[in-house]
């Protein structure tokens, strides 16, 4: 599954600081490159975070899986929940976001 940032979605929303929208962008692909790739843990904690960001009502995510994952693979989950928080529908920043999401929920059978 190739997965690209959009980067004309990602440079329209306003409400995510120029200064970080690089490192935001990289965190969100690193997320889904482990959470489409990786057969462990850790990339399955990432796609339900992924997946809760989608659609929290279908996806739940429960906070207390966050102290199994590593500093970096933290960031990256942090990164995706703090993106929609901003009200940055995380799967409109990734071409073809709708499909991707879904292909991984099917991967994980969530």
């Amino acid at each position: 599954m190739e997965i690209q940032i959009n980067h004309a979605a990602l440079e329209s929303r306003e409400e995510i600081p120029y200064i970080h929208r690089p490192g935001y962008a990289h965190n969100l692909l690193y997320c889904l490159h482990l959470a489409a790739s990786q057969p462990s843990n850790v990339a399955l904690i990432a796609a339900k975070a992924l997946l809760s960001s989608y659609d929290g009502e279908r996806y739940p995510f429960n906070a207390v899986e966050l102290a199994q994952l590593d500093s970096t693979t933290l960031e990256a989950v942090l990164t995706v929940f703090r993106l929609r928080a901003l009200g940055t529908p995380t799967h409109k920043l990734i071409l073809n976001g709708d499909a991707v999401y879904i292909q991984i929920a099917e991967r994980w059978q969530l």
